[in-house]
Protein backbone atom coordinates (compact mmCIF):
# COMPACT_ATOMS: atom_id res chain seq x y z
CA UNK A 1 0.00 0.00 0.00
CA UNK A 2 1.25 3.47 -0.85
CA UNK A 3 -0.17 6.86 0.10
CA UNK A 4 0.60 10.30 -1.31
CA UNK A 5 -0.79 13.74 -0.66
CA UNK A 6 -1.36 15.88 -3.74
CA UNK A 7 -2.42 19.51 -4.22
CA UNK A 8 -5.36 19.92 -6.61
CA UNK A 9 -3.95 22.39 -9.13
CA UNK A 10 -7.16 22.99 -11.06
CA UNK A 11 -8.53 26.20 -9.56
CA UNK A 12 -12.08 24.91 -10.04
CA UNK A 13 -11.39 21.70 -8.15
CA UNK A 14 -12.81 18.30 -9.05
CA UNK A 15 -15.78 19.20 -11.22
CA UNK A 16 -17.29 16.78 -13.75
CA UNK A 17 -14.53 16.73 -16.36
CA UNK A 18 -11.52 16.15 -14.06
CA UNK A 19 -13.45 13.69 -11.89
CA UNK A 20 -14.42 11.68 -14.98
CA UNK A 21 -10.87 11.82 -16.35
CA UNK A 22 -9.36 10.66 -13.04
CA UNK A 23 -11.88 7.83 -12.61
CA UNK A 24 -11.49 6.55 -16.17
CA UNK A 25 -7.71 6.35 -15.79
CA UNK A 26 -7.99 4.79 -12.31
CA UNK A 27 -10.29 2.08 -13.70
CA UNK A 28 -7.44 0.81 -15.88
CA UNK A 29 -5.61 -0.46 -12.80
CA UNK A 30 -6.46 -3.53 -10.75
CA UNK A 31 -5.36 -1.92 -7.47
CA UNK A 32 -7.84 -0.45 -5.02
CA UNK A 33 -7.69 3.35 -5.23
CA UNK A 34 -9.13 5.55 -2.48
CA UNK A 35 -9.24 9.35 -2.31
CA UNK A 36 -9.53 11.14 1.03
CA UNK A 37 -10.59 14.77 1.44
CA UNK A 38 -11.94 16.61 4.48
CA UNK A 39 -12.35 13.38 6.43
CA UNK A 40 -14.37 11.67 3.71
CA UNK A 41 -13.25 8.81 1.46
CA UNK A 42 -14.34 7.76 -2.03
CA UNK A 43 -13.16 5.23 -4.55
CA UNK A 44 -10.95 6.81 -7.19
CA UNK A 45 -12.66 4.69 -9.83
CA UNK A 46 -16.02 6.45 -9.47
CA UNK A 47 -16.54 9.92 -10.94
CA UNK A 48 -19.73 10.28 -8.91
CA UNK A 49 -17.90 9.34 -5.72
CA UNK A 50 -15.21 11.90 -6.47
CA UNK A 51 -17.82 14.59 -7.17
CA UNK A 52 -19.48 13.86 -3.82
CA UNK A 53 -16.22 14.74 -2.05
CA UNK A 54 -16.63 18.34 -3.31
CA UNK A 55 -12.86 18.77 -3.71
CA UNK A 56 -11.90 22.42 -4.15
CA UNK A 57 -8.98 23.84 -6.10
CA UNK A 58 -5.76 24.37 -4.16
CA UNK A 59 -6.74 21.81 -1.53
CA UNK A 60 -4.74 18.73 -0.56
CA UNK A 61 -6.14 15.27 -1.19
CA UNK A 62 -4.72 11.94 -0.12
CA UNK A 63 -4.45 9.12 -2.64
CA UNK A 64 -4.15 5.60 -1.19
CA UNK A 65 -3.46 2.72 -3.56
CA UNK A 66 -3.20 -0.94 -2.64
CA UNK A 67 -2.60 -3.76 -5.09
CA UNK A 68 -0.26 -5.41 -7.53
CA UNK A 69 0.06 -2.40 -9.87
CA UNK A 70 0.03 0.26 -7.12
CA UNK A 71 3.36 1.87 -8.08
CA UNK A 72 2.38 2.29 -11.73
CA UNK A 73 -1.09 3.53 -10.73
CA UNK A 74 0.32 6.12 -8.32
CA UNK A 75 2.84 7.35 -10.87
CA UNK A 76 0.16 7.73 -13.55
CA UNK A 77 -2.39 9.41 -11.27
CA UNK A 78 0.08 11.82 -9.67
CA UNK A 79 1.31 12.84 -13.13
CA UNK A 80 -2.30 13.49 -14.08
CA UNK A 81 -2.88 15.53 -10.89
CA UNK A 82 0.23 17.62 -11.53
CA UNK A 83 -1.29 18.91 -14.75
CA UNK A 84 -3.43 21.99 -14.32
CA UNK A 85 -6.40 20.40 -16.09
CA UNK A 86 -7.20 18.23 -13.11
Amino acid sequence: MIVEEIVVKNRLGFHLRPATMFASIAQKFSSEIKISYNGRIATGKSAIGLLKLEIEGGEIISIKIDGEDEIEAMKTLTQLMNRELI
